[in-house]
């Protein structure tokens, strides 16, 4: 039974890491034909890829368990003339079986204790800066259809000689402002950059990135940065814009976006360093209000349709091809 639950996780690693190589690779020509859509569209569309990977392999091992299913799909071969469906024939006592099977533990074993680790320094974090805080309530003016209306948001006041503001925690995240921030802000900009971490929050983005990182493990450096980057920049986009709107300065966009973006983005931390410059910043929201009106849900479906029919033929090379070769590189 042991030796069976081994065999498992070594097939969903095997399969792991060989869709993490295949997903980063195609990740540039994914990046291009999602270009025309907007922003928010952009991040459902970067996390279901950045999730295809894991998703996938655990489907393609669900399969894998259900021999009378996939019988159609996996290459036709025989064990001791016995060529009916079966699980993989993986020998207990060759070395190669049992190298690869203590890999893939190891693998697995080394993913769980950092996302875990991860984890519990995140808890022990956000437990430092609540003792390092205080309980704040604020006043927001916000504007939905046109009607202006106020809503209380809390957040804590940390003491910092830095001007930042910043949202944390995974599930239940927080909003954290510095005092040096709040003396500096009148009323007015305090309320767009408390606007502009209340979108995070209301996002759950610290849950969302901390998926894609863990979900793109595997990549190689170079794709996993781009996919970070690329899915970073484009929260801060979304935070600036839902920043906008809800101030209700969308009737002035120029004014109001170059506030959004010196004020909300230029004081929250979780900005990446790629796109900084205010005028590159304006020049991406201005192009993000023009997709916006110009949005067609054609678009965003066609583009999910081509995702799901990459996704579906490699589930289907992994069906034909990864039994025989799983077997063959075991034994």
């Amino acid at each position: 039974m042991l030796f069976l639950i081994a065999s498992i996780l070594f097939v969903w690693v095997t399969f792991f890491v060989f869709n993490s190589l295949v997903f980063s690779f195609f990740y540039g020509f994914f990046n291009q034909s999602i270009q025309y859509l907007p922003v928010n569209q952009r991040l459902r569309l970067r996390l279901f890829y950045g999730l295809l990977p894991v998703v996938i392999s655990s489907l393609a091992l669900f399969l894998f368990t259900q021999p009378e299913l996939i019988k159609n799909w996996v290459v036709g071969h025989c064990h001791d003339n016995v060529c009916a469906p079966h699980w993989l024939h993986i020998d207990a006592h060759q070395i190669e079986s049992v190298t690869l099977i203590s890999l893939s533990l190891l693998f697995i074993s080394l993913f769980l204790t950092l996302i875990l680790r991860q984890v519990k320094v995140s808890k022990r974090y956000l437990s430092v800066l609540n003792k390092l805080s205080i309980k704040q309530t604020e006043r927001l003016d916000s504007v939905s259809d046109n009607v202006l209306y106020q809503q209380s948001l809390v957040y804590r006041l940390v003491e910092s000689d830095k001007a930042l503001a910043w949202c944390a925690g995974l599930f239940n995240p927080q909003i954290y402002v510095s005092r040096l921030l709040v003396e500096q802000l009148s009323p007015e900009e305090l309320n767009m950059v408390l606007m502009h971490e209340y979108a995070h929050a209301i996002r759950h983005d610290n849950l969302r990135k901390w998926l894609i990182y863990w979900a793109s493990w595997c990549w190689p450096k170079q794709g996993k940065v781009r996919l970070k980057q690329d899915y970073l920049h484009d929260t801060e986009l979304a935070c600036d814009l839902l920043a906008v709107t809800k101030s209700g300065q969308v009737n002035h966009l120029a004014t109001a976006i170059e506030q959004s973006v010196k004020l909300a983005s230029g004081h929250c931390q979780n900005t990446s360093n790629a796109n900084q410059t205010q005028t590159s910043r304006i020049s991406d929201l201005q192009r993000e209000n023009r997709l916006i009106q110009s949005c067609d849900a054609g678009k965003s479906i066609w583009a999910l349709f081509k995702v799901l029919i990459f996704s579906t033929l490699i589930l289907l090379v992994l069906l034909y091809f990864g039994h025989p070769f799983l077997e063959w590189i075991s034994n």
